[in-house]
């Protein structure tokens, strides 16, 4: 019950600087498998929606080369959070909605400002043709 507050407050803490939030799901480090995460012995009903864990924080997107990579940036405390819901060999990840089949990962900045990767599996695409992008 104290990690279930402590997540609520944490959730809430950062929603005052963040207009983004995403689902968490807990990812198989390989990409082979995924589950929604279970709130001690509780599983959320199955839906459409993740039900009960979101995360704060804004999309971004890393490019290297005609590459991009899309990622979750949250703050160091709402990973660690997410990160003790998942078994072993699972990590969370983020997912815009339930019918997303692409892999995204999480990412913090650390005392640095550098933004940190955390584990998990993810998917790439590639950059639209620019002349895509100008008639956008």
């Amino acid at each position: 019950m104290k990690k279930l507050l402590l997540l609520f407050l944490t959730l809430f803490a950062t929603t005052a600087y963040c207009n983004e939030q995403v689902y968490v799901y807990c990812g198989a480090l390989d990409g082979q498998s995924w589950y929604k995460p279970r709130v001690n012995n509780y599983m959320p009903a199955a839906s459409s929606t993740f039900d009960l864990y979101i995360a704060f924080g804004t999309w971004q997107t890393l490019e290297i080369g005609e590459q991009q990579m899309p990622y979750f940036l949250i703050n160091k405390a709402q990973y660690d959070q997410f990160y003790w819901i998942c078994s072993d060999g699972y990590v969370p990840h983020p997912a815009s909605d339930f019918w997303d089949t692409s892999w995204y990962l999480f990412a913090i900045k650390d005392a640095q400002g550098r933004i940190r990767f955390m584990p998990g599996h993810f998917s790439t695409r590639l950059k639209p043709p620019v002349e895509l992008l100008d008639k956008m």
